[in-house]
C-alpha cells in the first residue's frame, strides 16, 4: 500500500458518497476490502540485510476498507517455510505459522519457469544480404 504496508484484498467495491441533505453524490468511490499483515520482521530483515521481508498473516481480525488509490502496486505473498532450527522449536506452529515473504514482480520473474530455451534456433535476419 501506499504507507508501505502490505494486505491481501479480499474484494472490490463502488460506493456513492452521501452528502448531508441525504442524497448521493454523481461521483462513486471504488473501495477495496483488505486484510493486512504485520510489518515485516525486523531481525529478519537485519539478518537478511533488507532483502526478505517476512511478514504474518493476520487475517480477518485485520480486514478494513481502503480507497482503491491507497494501493501502490501488485505483490506476491508467498509462504516462508521454517529454517532446519527453526522447524526444531517446540512452539513451531505458534512462532512460524501464517508467515509469508514478499515477492515483487512474480510474473516478470517466473515467466520462463517450465520453459525449455531453443538454442538451435538463431534469428538470422541481420544476413540477408
Amino acid at each position: 500500500l501506499v504507507d508501505n504496508s502490505f494486505a491481501e484484498v479480499q474484494y472490490f467495491f463502488r460506493l456513492q458518497r452521501m452528502r448531508e441533505d441525504g442524497g448521493t453524490d454523481d461521483a462513486d468511490m471504488t473501495l477495496a476490502m483488505v486484510s493486512k499483515f504485520t510489518a515485516p520482521d525486523p531481525a529478519i530483515v537485519r539478518e537478511f540485510h533488507g532483502t526478505l521481508l517476512a511478514c504474518r498473516y493476520q487475517g480477518d481480525v485485520s480486514r478494513e476498507v481502503i480507497e482503491v488509490k491507497q494501493i501502490a502496486t501488485v505483490i506476491a505473498m508467498v509462504p516462508l517455510a521454517p529454517r532446519r532450527e527453526e522447524a526444531e522449536d517446540p512452539r513451531v506452529a505458534e512462532l512460524y505459522s501464517n508467515r509469508f515473504f514478499v515477492m515483487e514482480r512474480l510474473g516478470f520473474d517466473s515467466s520462463c519457469i517450465g520453459q525449455e530455451e531453443n538454442l538451435a534456433y538463431e534469428d538470422d535476419s541481420d544476413d540477408d544480404d
